[in-house]
């Protein structure tokens, strides 16, 4: 699954919307739809760090409102990934920078399973010392 896109359809349709990860908890082996949104520079850097859950409100496209649909309860979409429907056990939302209260109004607000941070994950990166991270980071 590394590198797959998921594709998600609700009932009846037949196109779908692509999203950008597919991603599998090591630990647990379980499926997440995941969107990353890192709004750096946009509307003067609005919405670079999520700190409330109405900064997703602007994200009108069909594809985000299928992805919040997967957060959901039911009906949920189903997902496919490289054209074979995969199980999946909720979404991810990433963004640039996250607050600890934006993070937790935004789980509250639209049943997402996680909203992780591209700041944390590089900050994990660095504290892990992956060597792949640190040989890309070197001028």
């Amino acid at each position: 699954m590394p590198g797959a896109r998921p594709k998600l359809k609700a009932l009846g349709e037949t196109r779908g919307h692509t999203l950008d990860f597919a991603l599998r908890h090591k630990a647990t082996s379980q499926v997440f739809v995941a969107e990353m949104k890192c709004e750096i520079e946009f509307q003067n850097f609005r919405y670079f760090v999520l700190d409330r859950a109405g900064q997703l409100d602007h994200h009108a496209k069909e594809a985000f409102r299928a992805f919040l649909a997967a957060a959901g309860d039911a009906p949920r979409p189903r997902a496919f990934v490289k054209g074979r429907e995969v199980v999946y056990d909720g979404a991810i939302l990433i963004w640039g920078c996250v607050t600890e209260a934006g993070r937790k109004a935004v789980m509250e607000h639209t049943g997402l399973h996680d909203v992780l941070s591209v700041e944390q994950i590089c900050q994990d990166l660095v504290s892990w010392k992956n060597p792949r991270y640190q040989a890309r980071m070197r001028p």
